[in-house]
């Protein structure tokens, strides 16, 4: 045991001897206490007024002294004056900020001279500067057992009793790989931007459904303020990839394989509120979906991916155990899904997994590794670029219909194709946010 712990040591040192993507700017920081267990990350970029609500709900939590908060204050260099000055009052304010037993670093890649490269400079960087220190401060405290980097936004609250559960899901003596904390966007005051919200958010949802329907092993939401890794898986699969945007998606695709046949962990009593703002800071999120809805019509994202893609996949994977002897198997998959397979070169890839593993559960985790996120998003787009996309709540009915559970709304009224009414959309959302 002694030695797999120093192995582990010795590995999370080995990463942090890596060369630095950017110069760090931490080297002001006190010593960690020594029950440290989780460093949450929260990247900064002109939040100014948000962060502090953001850390006032953090306080609320039993276990504060085993917690630090690292925010990553930063710009690009050649950042906007207002951003810029902006950043300068956040590392102002966050310098003479009380936040009672709970710790907060603020860290300066914002000032002249620290900001970040602008081609580099992003949230992906962000984090990981911010989770790399964490790793970093957790390694000093003796070990990397059982503890945990949180992923966080600035405009992104948090329920009473977020930390607890992030501390009681990792702090024990088989922690998961990963987890993902539950989420919920709050409700805009302005009709249009609920509308937005709603739809924006009924569509992630019916993705995450659609994957679990289909029994993949990537039926998680890829949202970055909900993220949360174990400080060895984190070494493992070698860090926060440094993206402009997306980096929550092919962080977690990692996670997940690396987790295998276990899924990732849902830290259902750890809530975390993602702001439902218009931001055009990132191409992808609920910034940028909140800023196309309103361009192009607030009901955007209710049109979604056909549910067949999922029920195709459906028929696929459950099919992969026996397929592993009996080639066969693959004759009941759906027409169009087979096409996909033949352009991706699947027959040889499975058949390569064949000779490499010796029985049908190894075959299986093979084939769910490498018919991941990606690949499913690709399908999915492929299909609705040549039928066309859905009505969500016709999409949902299938979905909810196949699984059995159209009892969970059966006290609601069935949007029509064209429906607007958002107050019964959110009525839906709110029901299916109990999946």
């Amino acid at each position: 045991m002694m030695n797999l712990l120093k192995q582990r040591q010795a590995l999370a040192v080995r990463y942090l001897q890596r060369p630095p993507l950017v110069t760090p700017t931490d080297t002001h920081l006190p010593a960690p206490g020594s029950g440290l267990r989780l460093c949450v990350v929260i990247p900064s970029l002109a939040e100014r007024e948000n962060l502090p609500c953001v850390l006032n709900s953090l306080q609320a939590n039993c276990r504060l002294s085993e917690v630090e908060v690292i925010v990553l204050v930063n710009n690009s260099q050649g950042a906007a004056t207002e951003i810029v000055e902006n950043n300068l009052g956040t590392l102002k304010d966050c310098s003479s900020l009380a936040c009672g037993a709970l710790t907060v670093h603020a860290v300066d890649y914002a000032s002249l001279g620290r900001a970040l490269p602008t081609a580099l400079a992003g949230v992906g960087l962000a984090r990981r500067l911010g989770m790399d220190l964490g790793l970093a401060r957790l390694l000093q405290t003796g070990a990397v057992e059982r503890c945990a980097l949180a992923c966080l936004d600035a405009d992104s609250p948090v329920a009473p009793g977020y930390l607890d559960a992030i501390l009681d899901t990792f702090d024990c003596n088989e922690p998961p790989v990963a987890g993902y904390c539950t989420y919920a966007h709050p409700r805009p005051e302005d009709p249009r931007m609920l509308q937005a919200m709603t739809a924006y958010e009924l569509w992630l949802r019916y993705l995450e459904f659609g994957f679990k329907i289909a029994e993949s092993w990537f039926a998680f939401p890829t949202i970055g303020s909900c993220t949360v890794v174990s400080a060895l898986a984190y070494v493992q699969v070698g860090g926060m990839e440094p993206r402009k945007a997306a980096e929550d998606f092919h962080f977690l695709r990692k996670l997940a394989k690396l987790s295998g046949a276990k899924p990732l962990a849902h830290i259902q009593s750890a809530v975390v509120y993602p702001a439902a703002r218009v931001s055009d800071r990132v191409p992808f999120g609920t910034g940028r979906a909140m800023q196309r809805s309103l361009t192009e019509g607030e009901a955007l994202y209710l049109h979604v991916e056909p549910p067949e893609v999922f029920l195709h996949l459906r028929e696929l994977f459950k099919r992969m155990p026996e397929a592993y002897h009996d080639r066969t198997q693959f004759d009941a998959v759906p027409l169009r899904l087979l096409a996909f397979l033949e352009a991706e070169g699947a027959w040889e890839m499975f058949d390569k997994f064949r000779e490499i593993y010796p029985g049908p559960r190894q075959f299986t985790q093979a084939v769910q590794h490498w018919f991941d996120s990606l690949r499913i998003v690709r399908y999915a787009n492929e299909v609705a670029r040549e039928q066309g996309k859905v009505w969500a709540f016709d999409a949902w009915r299938t979905l909810l219909q196949t699984t059995g559970c159209m009892d969970r709304v059966s006290g609601l009224a069935f949007p029509e194709p064209g429906n607007r009414d958002a107050e019964l959309h959110f009525q839906w959302l709110q029901a299916l946010r109990e999946f």
